[in-house]
């Protein structure tokens, strides 16, 4: 293969690729379903220790289960410094 032609295979490789990734891109936004307000509200509950704050979000966390949550104790991590 001359260095011309090589280039040119290499070209059409690249812009073969840049079509695939375009077609992947725009079939993944099309999968993707906006999400609600509702869906994308987040919520900081502090309360200092023993105040019921922990028992509260996992009560709150069990009724909304679908969503995501994460639920963060102060006092009770192992890393934590005192």
């Amino acid at each position: 293969m001359a260095p011309t032609d090589e280039l040119e295979y290499l070209k059409s490789l690249v812009n073969q690729l840049n079509d695939k990734i375009k077609t992947l891109e725009e079939k993944a936004k099309a999968a993707v379903k906006p999400k609600t307000p509702a869906q994308q509200l987040r919520t900081i509950l502090v309360g200092p220790p023993g105040s019921g704050s922990s028992s509260f979000c996992a009560s709150f966390v069990m009724g909304a289960l679908n969503n995501a949550w994460f639920l963060f104790r102060q006092g009770y991590s192992s890393t934590s410094h005192r």
